[in-house]
């Protein structure tokens, strides 16, 4: 009886167990589950993904033109990319790195193909060329790199500072719009230079400067509304050419002027080189090329369409100069030798001599229609006569300080002196030499 009973009870409890599971799993089914917590619901609202390793490609046309990476990359909910330790590398059509952008720090905004640099901007070009800011901006749909302030740059001799940098990288082309200076090595001396605006072509190995351009070495300034500087593949200075009102101070008593002035520097291994300087317009005769030179004995200036000199660097190396023994011109000569020599000489060709080391002139050769203006006056004669003479030659040789030595004309050759209504003609078929003493005329022979 007591048995039975107990089963009983067991099956009972069997019975209550068993449906409270039931009614348990039913109720579990029928709540809804709370989701686990998501990765991106650790960060902060305004973030969504932080990742490292980044690397992005930048197609154009469907080939591939840029690169980024980044160390670590995180991007926000409008799809900015905030990166660390960024490098940008432009490929060229082959897949091989041309120019490349880094720093420390980046703004990427993928769908607007712009990206703003902090930190340490490093710019280095395919040439070598390297460019250092504190921020820059890169437009990688315009392929073009902008750094709004200051910048520093160096390439092979070059180095300096400017303002304002804008770079294209298809056609290679660099400009500091608001201003650069400028050092580099002629040899082995070094120049100065200021612009107000630079363009640098890597493509052609070319540096245009313009907006009052000035450029010093030593005692030597160079000064001009623009100048154009070529390059060797090297990157040293192979020629300079200065147009708009150019003028070089060679010394302190010398100065070439003219609307162009160009420079050939000696090639690597050789010390020779040449100056050119070009007249402008006709009509202009402020434009006219012109050596001038400042003597106690005063100015002495030889003019013409085209002065060519050609000079050599001398030195020890460490401050080389330049030295020149004479120089020729052409094109409607004029000379104007100062109070101490003759008053003035034209001719159609002229060649000016030095001392050795490019000092002051000491000969005038004259050739091709020759007149001459004052310089035979005799010892006496009243100060208001007028000497001329015409040639076809003319050899004019000066002593220290301007003074006039000798003078050689070659015929036919003509001498008039006139003083009031007095005038006497000197008529000579193929030579006259005239000597002088203290600068006055002393005999004709």
């Amino acid at each position: 009886m007591l048995r039975s009973k107990l089963v009983r009870i067991l099956l009972a409890v069997i019975l209550v167990v068993g449906i409270a599971s039931i009614v348990a799993s039913i109720r579990s089914r029928t709540e809804q589950r709370a989701p686990a917590p998501q990765p991106s619901d650790l960060l902060p609202r305004e973030i969504s993904r932080h990742s490292t390793g980044f690397e992005f490609s930048q197609l154009k046309d469907g080939r591939v033109v840029f690169k980024v990476f980044a160390k670590t990359s995180t991007m926000t909910e409008d799809g900015e990319h905030q990166l660390e330790e960024v490098r940008v590398v432009g490929l060229d059509e082959q897949g091989a790195s041309t120019d490349r952008v880094e720093a420390r720090g980046a703004l990427y905004r993928i769908n607007e193909k712009k990206i703003e640099f902090h930190e340490d901007v490093r710019i280095l070009l395919a040439d070598g060329t390297e460019i250092f800011a504190d921020r820059a901006s890169a437009d990688l749909g315009s392929e073009t790199v902008t750094i709004r302030d200051a910048f520093q740059f160096t390439q092979g001799d070059f180095q300096g500072a400017g303002q304002g940098l804008y770079y294209r990288l298809e056609s290679r082309l660099l400009d500091a719009r608001r201003g650069l200076d400028l050092s580099f090595q002629v040899g082995d001396t070094p120049a100065e230079v200021h612009a107000g605006f630079a363009r640098y072509d890597l493509l052609n190995g070319r540096v245009a400067l313009r907006q009052g351009v000035h450029m010093q070495s030593g005692d030597r300034l160079l000064e001009s509304e623009a100048v154009a500087i070529g390059l060797s593949a090297e990157r040293h200075v192979e020629t300079l050419s200065a147009v708009g009102s150019a003028r070089l101070r060679l010394t302190q008593q010398q100065t070439l002027v003219g609307q162009r002035i160009s420079i050939r520097f000696p090639e690597v291994g050789s010390k020779e080189g040449h100056l050119v300087s070009t007249a402008g317009t006709e009509d202009a005769a402020q434009d006219r090329a012109r050596f001038i030179e400042d003597g106690p004995s005063g100015r002495r200036t030889i003019e013409g369409e085209r002065i060519f000199v050609p000079f050599h660097l001398a030195g020890d190396g460490a401050q080389d100069r330049i030295e020149w023994e004479s120089l020729t011109t052409s094109g409607d000569v004029r000379v104007l030798a100062g109070s101490a020599a003759f008053d003035e000489a034209t001719s159609e060709r002229g060649r000016a001599e030095f001392d050795a080391q490019g000092g002051e002139l000491t000969r005038v050769l004259l050739t091709g229609r020759v007149r001459l203006e004052g310089g035979l006056r005799e010892l006496g004669s009243a100060p208001a006569e007028r000497q001329t003479l015409t040639s076809q030659r003319l050899d004019v040789r000066m002593a220290g300080e301007g003074r006039l030595e000798s003078m050689v004309a070659g015929g036919p050759v003509e001498w008039i002196s006139t003083g009031g209504p007095v005038e006497r003609r000197l008529r000579v078929r193929d030579r006259l030499n005239a000597q002088y003493s203290d600068g006055l005329l002393h005999r004709v022979v």
